[in-house]
């Protein structure tokens, strides 16, 4: 994972510590290779069950694409103000479905010149959104496309992380200091899955060249080793339909471009998981941007809230 310049302007402080938000998979990944590399990490964790096998080793075990051994952490920790409490990036790790009520706990806690980023985002600006509501002071935020591992826990204390993502899209808010645009019609060229999942590292020639969702997937050496949910009551519904295909639906209102495919999607997932994906989901207005035209969205992105 990089925290380079080529997403961040340049600081006088630079980043050594960093509060993760998250003990999840995604979250002991990510602190075992940062804190291998030498950073100052903090693992913030809300289920006590999660973080006492890391409180009692203050260690994090890890097997896989990063060979085999341990990452001392500086603190493991279920109080989130303890953990952001001067640190120069807070990462969110955590499922997106827990962005909302994470950026309304962490509004009050954020200090000037903080970094917040989430790693993935896929929530837009959810979490800018909900932190300026919630009365909190946000500098520069950032998100990536995607965690930075295909990873998984064998152990409560011990993550596998069976590849690592060779190439990862980040964006920042407010744009200045970036490229600001949205997607389609308001701006951005989307590269196909088959090619980013390929430069990634995480599919094959074959799966590449298949040109689908499926041949992707089924040529993806790490996602074999992950096994299919057993209930349709999973984040794979409750997670990728309302924060992805219902944002997706959303801002091509905003675009005056029609998405059928991803209507009917959601509404066939919405019957058969007996969830209003609709209404729970990613709404333009839960980001902030309900009623905006395409020109005012691209100038909130460039330039911030006013």
């Amino acid at each position: 994972m990089a925290l380079a310049s080529e997403w961040c302007p340049p600081m006088a402080t630079p980043i050594e510590t960093i509060a993760i938000i998250g003990a999840g998979n995604g979250g002991c990944a990510t602190a075992a290779q940062l804190a291998q590399r030498g950073f100052d990490i903090r693992l913030y964790g809300r289920s006590r069950a999660t973080i006492e096998p890391l409180l009692a080793i203050g260690r994090i075990e890890y097997e896989g694409e990063l060979g085999e051994g341990f990452a001392k952490l500086a603190l493991v920790t279920g109080d989130a103000g303890t953990a952001v409490a001067g640190a120069h990036l807070v990462l969110i790790t955590a499922p997106t479905h827990a962005h909302e009520d994470i950026a309304r706990m962490l509004a009050p806690l954020l200090e000037p010149g903080q970094i917040v980023m989430a790693a993935p985002g896929h929530t837009l600006l959810l979490i800018p959104s909900t932190i300026r509501a919630a009365g909190g002071t946000l500098g520069l935020y950032c998100d990536s496309s995607s965690l930075p591992f295909i990873c998984r826990k064998s152990a409560p204390q011990r993550v596998k992380i069976t590849r690592a993502a060779q190439i990862l899209y980040f964006a920042a808010f407010p744009g200045v200091a970036v490229e600001a645009s949205v997607a389609a019609a308001l701006g951005v060229a989307v590269e196909p899955l088959p090619r980013f999942f390929f430069r990634m590292g995480y599919t094959s020639a074959a799966g590449r060249d298949s040109g689908t969702a499926y041949g992707v997937f089924h040529n993806s050496e790490p996602n074999r080793r992950i096994r299919a949910p057993a209930s349709i009551d999973h984040r794979f519904f409750n997670e990728d339909v309302p924060y992805g295909l219902v944002a997706i639906a959303e801002l091509g209102r905003a675009a005056g471009v029609p998405t059928p495919a991803a209507g009917a999607v959601i509404d066939i997932a919405s019957i058969v998981a007996a969830r209003p994906f609709r209404r729970e989901g990613l709404t333009r207005e839960r980001m902030g941007i309900g009623g905006m035209t395409p020109a005012e969205i691209a100038a909130l992105l460039c330039s911030g809230w006013s």
